[in-house]
């Protein structure tokens, strides 16, 4: 019955905020990031032209990443200001998903946990769980989400019965 940090399990929930925002038309799989972020500086590179939903959502941003960084700090500006890394390819990173929840509170003037409120976790009988967010009120995308284990049980239930829970398809 207590509510217990979900780590890296957040990611899950970010990316199926995304699929939402997708399927809602709010962006694309293919959408590039950098015109979403541009009031932000950052190192110019041809990189940026690669960098996708899709890559984030795969963690192929190729950008430099630290696990130790302050959460609560503007993760975005963080993100849009590390280099890119010279071995390209998958890295795990709270960065990625982090711009992804980023995204789909800019673009539906929702955070994460509020998006998903109507859209998951009501529909699964789960009460708006807490999320811890940063600065900026974004919900942190790589960990930060907080949930009863039956809670979670429903969520995975749902995912493993093809987005249908109760008879009813919620994802």
């Amino acid at each position: 019955n207590m509510p217990h940090t979900l780590f890296s399990v957040t990611k899950s929930l970010v990316s199926t905020a995304v699929g939402f925002a997708i399927d809602e038309g709010l962006f694309s799989l293919d959408s590039k990031i950098l015109p979403y972020f541009s009031e932000y500086k950052h190192p110019q590179s041809d990189e940026w032209d690669n960098m996708t939903v899709r890559s984030l959502l795969t963690m192929n941003s190729n950008k430099e990443f630290s696990f130790l960084q302050d959460m609560t700090a503007d993760y975005t500006e963080i993100f849009m200001k590390a280099p890119f890394r010279k071995n390209k390819g998958f890295l795990y990173s709270n960065n990625d998903v982090h711009i992804l929840s980023a995204l789909v509170h800019k673009l539906s003037g929702e955070s994460v946990v509020d998006y998903l409120d109507s859209r998951l976790f009501k529909p699964l009988g789960i009460d708006k769980p807490f999320w811890e967010t940063n600065q900026k009120g974004e919900c942190i995308g790589g960990t930060g989400a907080y949930l009863k284990l039956r809670d979670l049980a429903k969520i995975c239930r749902c995912y493993a019965d093809g987005g249908v829970y109760d008879g009813k398809q919620v994802i």
